[in-house]
């Protein structure tokens, strides 16, 4: 499966506003109303759902990429780069320990 570029979809820049982003999911449905154009309509939800959630902006414009949805997903992430680091301490983070 490819991964679709949100920000590609809907035709705005990766700093854009949330004001921004809406406009363009409106301009995406009058181009693509969803009983003329089901696939369309449904790339542009998709695209709007993920540019309108704050964790996935946030964890796109920090670690550049978009697929972490969690912060265990997060200290796996990092316990791969950093091995001198560890899960340990992200771990710990969120609640959880190995032991």
């Amino acid at each position: 499966m490819v991964q679709m570029d949100p920000y590609d979809v809907l035709g705005v820049p990766r700093n854009a506003s949330a004001a921004e982003v809406r406009r363009a999911w409106i301009e995406g449905v009058r181009r693509h109303p969803p009983d003329r154009d089901p696939e369309g309509f449904q790339r542009l939800r998709e695209a709007h759902d993920r540019l309108k959630d704050p964790w996935f902006r946030s964890t796109e414009r920090l670690f550049g990429r978009s697929d972490l949805s969690s912060l265990s997903d997060l200290a796996e992430v990092f316990s791969g780069k950093r091995r001198w680091l560890g899960p340990e301490p992200w771990l710990r983070l969120i609640g959880r320990s190995e032991r």
